[in-house]
């Protein structure tokens, strides 16, 4: 937001300030649907202001940091919708979040209806997972997963993902497509304990930093897939099986860890 205060001897005196943050949650029940044609905007704006120098004012370009997406869902997610996250100028891009919540309410008890697996797909272009869905219609064909694209995440301008999937069902994963190439500013966190390839392609994922682990214990099965992870800092937290792949390579400038790690990756 940028907003110019009233002046009376002429001086350009503004602010921008940094945007805000959206937050979308589907509760025990619902799919969020953001239809093609929607748009989530949360980009940075910039402004100009006059500052006091020796010789008098002189203008200066002020750059407000973008803010934050987070969609919350139990049964699905349909992204076919547009996103604006990016900064303006020297600002900070923003952050998205996805997470599919838990199975269960928040007493320990467990709802009555469906509670099978979930799975959010990263392609490398759009699908648009409701093409043809209108008001009313049942969502069956849509309940189970979601799906999100390095395109819709680069266009959006996001320096910083999380996807959660952690839920502790069998069967819940971070479902990469043959041919991803996801390329990141800032960070990229994969919360789920099953990582896999898919149809025996190769994958590969870059950020500053990159994070992938869960708190499920998942037994990894051998595939044809490759995985490479490209990170200055690459975090290996909790449980981690990463399936479907041959090989997978973890390339870091600065440092692997492992943070309280139980790894089983097959292949090399």
């Amino acid at each position: 937001h940028y907003a110019v205060i009233p002046s009376n001897d002429g001086v350009l005196n503004a602010n921008v300030l940094d945007a805000g943050s959206i937050s979308l949650n589907g509760g025990e029940r619902a799919v969020v649907v953001l239809k093609e044609g929607s748009m989530l905007d949360v980009a940075g704006v910039s402004g100009e202001t006059e500052v006091a120098v020796r010789s008098g004012y002189a203008r200066q370009t002020l750059n407000g940091a973008a803010g934050s997406i987070d969609i919350s869902a139990r049964n699905g997610m349909v992204l076919d919708g547009d996103m604006h996250a990016a900064a303006s100028g020297t600002g900070a891009d923003g952050s998205l979040t996805l997470t599919f919540s838990a199975g269960g309410a928040s007493d320990g008890s467990t709802y009555d209806h469906i509670n099978g697996a979930r799975v959010l797909a990263v392609t490398q272009n759009k699908v648009n997972l409701g093409a043809g869905l209108n008001v009313g219609d049942a969502l069956d064909g849509v309940t189970g997963g979601g799906a999100i694209s390095a395109k819709q995440i680069t266009d959006a301008g996001f320096g910083k993902v999380k996807l959660d999937v952690d839920r502790g069902v069998a069967g819940d994963k971070v479902l990469l497509s043959d041919g991803l190439g996801l390329q990141l500013q800032n960070s990229l966190i994969l919360k789920t304990s099953l990582l896999e390839v898919a149809n025996g392609g190769t994958a590969a994922l870059t950020a500053d930093y990159v994070a992938v682990g869960g708190d499920s214990a998942v037994a990894a099965v051998a595939g044809a897939a490759e995985l490479q992870v490209n990170a200055k800092w690459i975090d290996l937290i909790g449980d981690v099986a990463v399936t479907g792949v041959k090989k997978t390579t973890l390339s870091a400038n600065l440092d692997i860890r492992g943070r309280g790690t139980k790894a089983t990756v097959e292949g090399s």
